[in-house]
């Protein structure tokens, strides 16, 4: 395991706990999606989904420089789909709406990282200190859940 993957799954980790010490089914599903990402850092998961995309172009006869079109179409739809996510589900009382919005966030990192434009590869894979910048992004959308989960109004 690398720094990243560490740092990550340190991150991902408290935010899933502390969205589960809420006890209240509404942090819950926060926590999961935090969970998900711990198991993903570990099997890679998101590559997996990466690889299996390039290998159903390839047998469709698509290239690889004849995947960009789609990606951006994917892009585009999910930009979209995120905005409405934001919108509908990143709201709740006693900073549950912050942990809502950080996993929503670890959501589409992990989504940008499977779709997999060049562009955004390069960004996401940045040195950035000790850690790539990708694994920051995980850290500041863990941040958000916690804080919210630990600090957040009505906190038992």
């Amino acid at each position: 395991m690398n720094a990243t993957q560490l740092a990550g799954t340190i991150a991902c980790t408290t935010a899933a706990l502390a969205c589960v010490s809420r006890r209240d089914a509404r942090w819950y599903a926060p926590a999961a999606v935090f969970a998900l990402m711990v198991v993903d850092l570990q099997i890679q998961g998101r590559y997996a989904v990466r690889t299996a995309v390039e290998h159903f172009l390839f047998a469709h006869g698509l290239a690889a420089a004849d995947k960009r079109p789609f990606q951006i179409v994917i892009l585009i739809v999910a930009a979209i789909a995120l905005l409405w996510v934001i919108r509908r589900f990143a709201r709740g009382p006693g900073g549950l709406g912050m942990a809502r919005f950080g996993a929503i966030l670890i959501a589409a990192l992990w989504a940008l990282e499977a779709i997999s434009l060049h562009q955004t590869d390069h960004i996401m894979w940045l040195q950035a200190g000790p850690i790539l910048l990708g694994g920051w992004l995980w850290i500041a959308a863990s941040a958000l859940a916690t804080v919210g989960a630990l600090f957040g109004r009505g906190r038992r």
